[in-house]
């Protein structure tokens, strides 16, 4: 009985990694045309994500998700929040808006790329998919990086890639 409470933890928020903290809430939110709000001061770089998370999901959507600055209100609200340790991040779905709170740019990524894993798989599609019903269970994340450093490995023996594909890894790295 257990186990099976358990595997249903992981249906409705089906997120890899899995979060540190989940909450499930009851009611979705409804993506298409939700406009994203820019809340506090997001820095260039975070504001560009926004940018290009909105037309990410305008094109799947097929309806216009517009950036506007100011305060938080319906839609998905990007919120700095400088309490938080850097890659570290909340995303709150309610039934009217979404808050996304972090206070650099590698929080709002790892909360989109969380919201992106919830959404119905077309997002990734790079074409309109009006026919979807594009919603996202409610539901309250909360999640930093489990550790401190990434690591990759790399197993030339296995299959080679060449020195210039191995720096240019290492370099994004």
């Amino acid at each position: 009985m257990l186990a099976v409470m358990a595997v249903s933890a992981y249906a409705k928020v089906n997120i890899v990694p899995y979060p540190q903290e989940v909450v499930e809430k009851e009611g979705c939110f409804k993506l298409a045309g939700a406009p994203l709000r820019c809340v506090g001061q997001l820095d260039e770089r975070s504001a560009a994500l926004v940018e290009r998370f909105a037309g990410e999901l305008s094109q799947a959507t097929g309806k216009s998700s517009k950036v506007v600055n100011g305060k938080a209100g319906k839609g998905i609200n990007f919120i700095y929040d400088q309490t938080l340790a850097p890659e570290s991040y909340v995303l709150n779905v309610g039934t009217k808006s979404i808050e996304i709170k972090a206070s650099s740019l590698r929080g709002f990524n790892w909360a989109v790329q969380s919201l992106k894993q919830m959404m119905p798989v077309e997002i990734y599609a790079g074409k309109s998919a009006k026919e979807v019903e594009w919603t996202v269970g409610c539901c309250q994340i909360n999640d930093a990086p489990r550790f401190g450093y990434r690591g990759l490995l790399i197993d030339e023996a296995r299959h080679f890639f060449g020195m210039e594909t191995i720096k240019d890894v290492l370099d994004v790295m």
